[in-house]
């Protein structure tokens, strides 16, 4: 396997296993595809994305692997310090957290400020390159394709990756989240870095074969190869640029 997990959120839905706390989808200033989601100011919230328990691999290897998110939040220098992206094992505990404000955590440590991981109210792509269950573990974090820290460091207290959440405690800003895919580093392709791309929704028009398709909003044509479930009213595709 190699592209173990993807996630727009194209259905609207936010139920289980999803963990919502005040969070809701949004139709409108979207990275891409057609809704993304987003904490509300007033009172905080919070989404965690359980990975493992909605992988598109049937045995999922979260011990080393590559993430990627669209993040921005609603207003600079209004409590971000009080929201974060975070990384969460399979027990409950951080891996690592990165603060609107650009402050990073390792394993519940702060590793201080960097000026690179700062994020800002443009969508901006963020991807952590994961190694856990190791004595050589490491942590890399990219900001628009730039890699703007890493450690390498025991992580053998993190059996693989649970969760991916975004949170915002006070409610002053706004938190956003989208176009979430993971990679393992097995196979051919999509082996590491995800990079730059969207997660589109795209439903049946009419019974038929592999092109009776109805684009989302932002996408032009899709043809698919393969025929469609009839209880699948919506599936998700990763659409990059050649």
């Amino acid at each position: 396997m190699s592209m173990i997990y993807i996630r727009g959120f194209e259905d609207r839905n936010l139920t289980s296993p999803d963990g919502v706390w005040n969070t809701t989808i949004e139709p409108s200033n979207i990275p891409g595809g057609g809704y993304a989601a987003m904490t509300p100011g007033g009172t905080g919230g919070s989404l965690a994305l359980y990975v493992s328990e909605m992988s598109i691999d049937d045995s999922p290897d979260f011990t080393e692997c590559y993430i990627r998110m669209y993040v921005k939040i609603g207003s600079l220098g209004v409590g971000t310090g009080s929201l974060y992206w975070s990384v969460i094992d399979s027990s409950g505990s951080d891996i690592v957290k990165l603060q609107g404000h650009g402050v990073v955590w390792i394993s519940g440590v702060d590793k201080g400020w960097h000026g690179g991981c700062v994020i800002g109210t443009s969508w901006t792509r963020l991807e952590f390159g994961i190694k856990v269950n190791s004595v050589s573990g490491h942590v890399i974090i990219r900001v628009d394709g730039e890699t703007e820290y890493s450690i390498s460091t025991d992580l053998s207290a993190h059996a693989a990756v649970g969760c991916l959440k975004m949170y915002d405690n006070t409610g002053v800003n706004l938190v956003w989240m989208d176009d979430i895919v993971i990679n393992d580093t097995q196979g051919a392709r999509n082996n590491s870095w995800p990079g730059p791309g969207h997660v589109y929704g795209i439903k049946p028009n009419a019974t038929g074969g592999n092109s009776n398709l109805t684009p989302f909003p932002g996408l032009e044509s899709i043809t698919m190869k393969t025929w469609m479930k009839p209880q699948m009213m919506v599936i998700q595709l990763m659409w990059h640029r050649i």
